[in-house]
């Protein structure tokens, strides 16, 4: 796939179908542009009528070339694409762009138009941009492989667009406000390249720093999770997603349905990914230049400078309705201001420094509020005054901008008088807005981005004790109702699911099912609900919130994506408003919060588990001190539409835990180890596991020294996704007393289309020298040919005597790399 985008993107020759003399023609206009920029490479026209185009020889068919070229861009009629699609695979073509309209959109025999050219793409493993789309622009190339006029300036930000004209549009007001792309690509109806391919394929190119997305609908929704989720840590995902769905819209016909609704749970899965959701254009592009200008702030905590009482009171007043938090600035950065600025100024946040103040004092005020701790960022204001130089002032502020830590927004009011401070203060790398109230906006994403990877790289705390459900009764009382044909479950059924997954509940469950089975007692329990129901796009969505009578009133929820560890479990509860009085209030004693989190936990692999459950709501959950009981609950299924034994998890946007590949070795000395994937609340194990090694085996795994195992870097061995790489590790422990203890671990990396995947193993120490690295080897072999991987591979050092050993015991291939080490590959097709 790779191999196809590049072509796509960075083509040497292009195939011009159906370019054409007529103007106002999409052939026309294609050629043209193809003609009319830097690009330099070879581009030849195709029509079967005309035999020069645009005053070059024109080919009557892609097969009469001379020469197999990288990419053809089609626009003909969309009853010939079919055929020419073929003619295309025939003449050894990898990647096309169907510009042409007149398929899916149009109805049945579109359809069957675009199911035709699917099939002939997959039978040349050609792959193809669109139909029905815009082509795609690289500014960096000079290559405008669009119908579209507008100019392209070149930058670091890639555009994914899911509707052309609004492509078009928002490039004429890119290039309106100076933005700059890597590339704009519109992806039009997705045939075989979607948001995730696109995706994988930037997030690795240098020339791109953001990805930007404008999306209407996700056809493969656990790709796009696995993709992003994969880059998001390194480049920003910043999306605007339109159309909420009519399936979401709809009632259901049980309290979770109706309360979650599809647009919830994309933000549920946005989030979830470390994805950026915003609500306009202009936010979209806002944020993508904020976070490549400007440092992550760590929290909300805003400090505000300005020269104008006004507009400070109105920054504060939106920040705060916006769910921001005015940063509370310490005596001492109070008492450092009051010598350097105007005895009037305001002595708090906002820190009004007066009409008059200087340039100087605007840089002084600018540094020692940074200085502060409680301070996590800082939005300066100018209005102009007469008095000031609202460039001098500019200049103040993007010198200081070069060394902070903490980012600095601007907000320079006013048009004319201003117009060439703003453009010092992008040259200086100071996102600047016209109003306040922009300025804070981008400031909460870029704070709710820093939130996502805090998400992605927390550590979850261990589950409070073993969880053993049963597993085959839940399935046996399932099974009877479905071959009754029965789509929901009793209520002694119910109870009997919810014990089997070892949730607490009452003696029996008031029938028919009832919510308001005992109102919010405050001081004694709180009454909550926990339900799931599935979403057409993502699956089995977890929701959470207040429950009871109290529910229909306060509508107090949040939505997430199971599988839930415990950590994920916390931001479910953490972020409602129910959690201020179930943490404990105003001397109030909490509920206890880790039973309500295993409880989640738990009922997330229930659902994990049956994709036959459709609905299920557990709702008034009585909780308090001691813990929680179910009072009431309900439970709807249906017989899956996928072979459940083949694909257990195909109703699941994320992968989760692969509990399948677990096996006990015995080592050379007797003791036994169990080979297990990896999980997130392993980190501390491995942390001291590293403890274990000598220098000698960090340098044979790392090919250098490790000097510092920091959390994000130990985040990245144990938070894996199951999807894309697998990791086994060796755990040992001697007696059931004993501590466990990490004595090795093999992964694969697999590229984003699980067609090959980078080998790498360490064992610690005192494990050497018994077996272990060849049986751990063997395994991820195992698991690798399991999962259809073509090849696999990796480096080692020629000196490290064990593993080229065990490379040769295996029937890998050596070919040198560099004076002192070999890549070695193993094909597993040919085994």
């Amino acid at each position: 796939m790779r191999e196809q985008l590049e072509k796509l993107f960075n083509p040497k020759s292009i195939a011009a179908i159906g370019a054409s003399d007529r103007q106002g023609s999409v052939g026309y206009v294609l050629i043209r542009n193809l003609l009319s920029g830097s690009y330099a490479g070879k581009v030849y026209p195709v029509n079967i009528r005309h035999s020069t185009v645009h005053g070059r020889d024109a080919f009557s068919s892609i097969d009469k070339i001379p020469e197999t070229v990288d990419l053809a861009i089609i626009a003909i009629p969309a009853e010939s694409v079919p055929e020419v699609v073929d003619q295309c695979g025939k003449a050894g073509v990898q990647a096309a762009v169907i510009l042409s309209a007149g398929f899916v959109e149009v109805g049945r025999e579109g359809s069957k138009r675009f199911d035709k050219i699917k099939k002939i793409a997959s039978k040349y493993n050609m792959r193809i941009l669109g139909p029905n789309c815009m082509g795609f622009i690289n500014p960096l190339l000079g290559l405008n492989a669009t119908f579209l006029n507008q100019k392209v300036l070149p930058g670091k930000i890639v555009f994914l667009s899911q509707s052309g004209a609004l492509g078009g549009s928002i490039l004429d007001w890119a290039a309106e406000q100076n933005v700059g792309f890597s590339h704009f690509v519109s992806v039009g109806a997705m045939m075989n390249i979607g948001f995730h391919d696109l995706i994988d394929y930037f997030g690795t190119d240098s020339h791109t720093s953001s990805i930007l997305i404008y999306m209407e609908s996700l056809p493969e929704a656990r790709r796009f999770m696995s993709a992003a989720r994969g880059f998001s840590r390194n480049k920003p995902i910043i999306l605007l997603k339109s159309g909420k769905s009519q399936e979401g819209a709809q009632a259901t016909f049980s309290h979770t349905g109706t309360l979650a609704g599809n647009d919830a749970a994309f933000s549920a899965a946005f989030h979830r990914a470390g994805v950026v959701r915003v609500n306009t254009v202009a936010q979209l592009f806002h944020c993508a230049q904020a976070l490549a200008m400007q440092p992550r702030p760590e929290n909300n905590r805003l400090a505000i400078i300005t020269n104008a009482g006004g507009p400070g009171v109105l920054a504060t007043d939106f920040l705060i309705q916006q769910k921001g938090r005015l940063a509370r600035l310490s005596r001492e950065t109070i008492n450092k201001l009051s010598t350097v600025l105007s005895v009037d100024w305001s002595k708090h946040n906002p820190v009004d420094i007066m009409g008059d103040a200087s340039a100087e004092q605007y840089g002084k005020a600018l540094s020692i509020v940074l200085e502060d701790r409680g301070v996590d960022g800082v939005l300066v204001i100018f209005a102009p005054q007469g008095i000031s130089n609202p460039v001098d002032v500019a200049k103040a502020i993007g010198k200081i901008s070069h060394n902070s830590r903490k980012p600095i927004l601007a907000t320079w009011m006013g048009e004319k008088e201003v117009w060439a401070a703003r453009d010092i203060l992008e040259s200086e790398k100071v996102p600047n807005y016209r109003y306040p109230e922009a300025a804070i906006e981008v400031f909460l994403y870029m704070c709710s981005y820093t939130l996502n990877l805090q998400l992605l790289h927390e550590t979850p705390g261990e589950i409070p004790h073993r969880f053993s459900p049963d597993k085959a009764e839940v399935q046996r009382i399932i099974d009877q109702a479905l071959g009754e044909g029965r789509d929901s479950l009793s209520g002694e059924e119910v109870r009997a699911v919810l014990t089997a997954f070892e949730i607490p509940v009452e003696e029996s469950f008031p029938a028919p099912f009832e919510t308001g089975v005992g109102a919010m007692n405050p001081g004694k329990r709180y009454e909550l609900i926990i339900g799931a129901t599935k979403d057409p796009v993502f699956g089995p969505i977890i929701l959470f919130g207040l429950g009871g009578v109290a529910m229909e009133v306060f509508q107090d929820r949040n939505v997430g994506l199971p599988p839930l560890n415990m950590a994920l479990a916390m931001r479910l509860i953490e972020e409602t408003k129910i959690f201020q009085l179930l943490k404990g209030y105003k001397g109030a004693s909490g509920i206890d919060l880790a039973s309500i989190q295993f409880l989640l936990y738990k009922f997330a692999y229930l659902v994990v588990d049956f994709p036959e459950i459709t609905e299920i709501e557990m709702n008034p959950i009585a909780v308090d001190e001691h813990g929680g009981k179910v009072l009431n609950a309900r439970l709807h299924i249906e017989k899956p539409l996928f072979n459940k034994r083949r694909q257990p998890n195909a109703h699941l946007v994320i992968s989760p835990y692969p509990a399948q590949y677990t096996r006990k070795v015995k080592l050379k000395n007797g003791q036994t180890a169990l080979l297990r994937p990896i999980r997130p609340e392993d980190e501390p194990m491995e942390a001291q596991m590293f403890t274990l090694f000598s220098k000698e085996t960090v340098y044979f795994r790392f090919f250098g020294y490790v000097p510092h195992v920091t959390h994000e870097l130990l985040t990245r061995f144990t938070q894996i996704d199951y999807d894309r790489e697998m990791a086994i590790i060796a755990e040992i422990q001697d007696d059931p007393k004993s501590p466990r203890q990490m004595a090795g671990v093999v992964r694969l990396v697999g590229d984003a289309w699980n067609e090959n995947a980078e080998y790498a193993i360490v064992v610690a120490d005192p494990w050497q020298g018994q077996g272990l690295g060849g049986k751990m080897t063997d395994y991820i072999l195992e698991i690798a040919r399991e999962r259809e991987i073509r090849k696999v591979y990796g480096s080692v050092l020629s000196n490290n005597e064990g593993m080229i050993r065990i490379f040769h015991q295996k029937g890998f291939s050596f070919r040198q790399e560099g004076y002192d080490a070999y890549y070695v590959e193993l094909d597993l097709e040919k085994k």
